[in-house]
């Protein structure tokens, strides 16, 4: 499991104001250690919680970049949300099934 940002919260309105540059620098460090074992497929489902601070979208392209070097594959299970975020495991149902996920189109909106 990655995160855009390594923070825990169970309620996303704890999670920092504002950026800890250093905690993203590290989690980036961590995902990269992970990324260079093997090839990963990633899965986006981070819902509409990805809007709650305005650093988690920068996060989230600072990792979707550092993927690149390796061979990621970025899937979503179920459909995207209205606002068009993958959405969060908590809010699928069971029968929902994995997909691709066009991350560079995602981040390019």
């Amino acid at each position: 499991m990655l995160n855009v940002y390594p923070q825990r919260a169970t309620n996303p309105n704890d999670l920092h104001k504002r950026i800890n540059r250093s905690y993203h620098q590290q989690n980036l460090q961590h995902i990269e250690t992970l990324l260079a074992v093997r090839p990963v497929t990633v899965w986006a489902a981070w819902g509409t919680l990805i809007e709650k601070r305005k650093y988690l979208l920068p996060c989230l392209h600072d990792i979707y970049q550092l993927s690149q070097h390796y061979s990621c594959r970025w899937v979503s299970i179920g459909q995207v949300t209205k606002q068009g975020h993958p959405h969060h495991p908590l809010y699928l149902p069971n029968s929902a099934l994995p997909q691709s996920f066009p991350m560079k189109e995602y981040l390019q909106r």
